[in-house]
Order: C-alpha cells, then structure tokens, then sequence
C-alpha cells in the first residue's frame, strides 16, 4: 500500500496524477517501478483516458486517498463524456471493465473505435493554464478539458490549445509523461468563439462536470432528435 501519493488537482487526469507520483518520487527514468508501485501489479497500462485496473489503485493508494472506483471515474477520467449515449447496460460493462483487470474492449464498448471524431493525436494544453499552473501551484498538470476530442480551446482563456510531442496513446505502454516536461512556454494564440462554438464546449464541460451513470440509450436519443425536428 502506497506511502504517498500526490493531492488531485482540479479537472485533472489520473493519468497525470501518476505521472507526477514518478516526478515527486524521483522515478521518472524508471516507470516500471512507478507502474508497480501505483498499481501494485506490472501489468497495468498507462491509459489516460479510460483507464483499467482501477480496483487495484483504489485499493494500493486506500492508507493517503480515500476514493471509490465511481468517484475516481467521474472526477478523473474522460468516461463520463461517453456514458450518456451508451445503455444503461452498456455503462455498466464499462465501469466493470474499468475497475477489473480486463480493460481491453473498454474503447470499443463506448464507441470510440467507430467514432468519426478521432481522439487527440497528442497531449494538448493552454498555454496561460500553463504559466497559471506554475505560478499558482509549482508545476503543470494534464487537464481533462483539454483532451477531449473534437474541442481545441481552452474556454477559460479562448486561446488555441498546443500540441505537445508526446502521443495521447503512446507505444511505451507503462510510461506516465508529466506535464512538467512535456509543456513548453509560448505565447497563447486567441480564438474568437462564436456562440454556437462557444456553447458546444460548454455542453462538454457539464458532461464533465455532472457525470450520467445510466446511460440514455439509442432510442432515446432518437427520440429526443425527433422531438426537436418537430418544434
């Protein structure tokens, strides 16, 4: 069980967390060990969005973190994007497959795969919650806001969100990048919204913010689009 682990900050990934567990524990050159330490097992996969083994971390980090599997998935990772349009049955499968060891179809199972909005190729921030970060706490974080597919602004800044060089799904399967290293000054590029833009990233937000556990399903969806045609 885990000595230590880092305070959560606002809107954070957990797979930020971790990364920054590595950097405070100076074991950011030897991620297998950050790996079983968080985990408690060698298996687990740096995941940042929809992250497996979650039973495994709430129960390694239970002596300086007490949180359930439910609150860790709301707060901290991007499913409750997704849940809403999956079945009730569906988000069941998702949340089991999050908190089990067996996380390999969890992408498939909300629809990313088959998604024609692709997921960030890389890790993305803003460059003002950048200096902000570091002014304000001592060092950057990986915003969940600012990973989000299909949304490129950070809405508390309007300025364009900057590519870093580290991939959102990287090869190096155990490898936990921390924004500290991976974030780089620069002058923040403003972006005028219009309405419209501006209130589709505020919908993603509330997703965010007021995680759906039942999912609605196709049909009401369907319906819910039939209604507003009829209007």
């Amino acid at each position: 069980m885990l000595p230590y682990f880092p305070v959560p900050y606002e809107d954070e990934l957990l797979y930020s967390c971790i990364a920054r567990y590595g950097c405070h524990t100076g074991q950011v050159q030897n991620q297998k060990a950050v790996v079983r330490d968080v985990w408690g097992t060698d298996s687990a996969v740096a995941i940042p969005d929809l992250p497996s083994h979650l039973q495994d971390f709430v129960d390694n980090v239970g002596a300086v973190w007490q949180i359930g599997i439910n609150e860790l998935i709301a707060q901290f990772t991007l499913a409750p994007l997704y849940f809403p349009f999956l079945s009730a049955q569906q988000t069941r499968d998702v949340i089991f497959s999050m908190g089990s060891k067996d996380g390999g179809q969890i992408h498939s199972r909300v629809g990313i795969v088959a998604s024609s909005v692709p997921i960030p190729a890389h890790f993305r921030y803003c460059p003002q919650c950048l200096e902000e970060q570091l002014a304000e706490l001592g060092e950057p974080y990986w915003r969940r806001m600012h990973q989000l597919p299909g949304i490129d602004v950070c809405i508390v800044h309007r300025c364009k969100l900057e590519d870093t060089a580290v991939p959102f799904h990287p090869k190096e399967k155990h490898h936990y990048h921390a924004a500290i290293i991976a974030c780089h000054s620069r002058q923040a590029r403003c972006v005028d919204l219009t309405p419209s833009e501006k209130q589709v990233i505020e919908y993603h937000q509330e997703l965010l913010d007021v995680p759906v556990w039942e999912g609605f399903g196709a049909n009401r969806w369907t319906l819910y689009y039939q209604q507003l045609i009829d209007r």
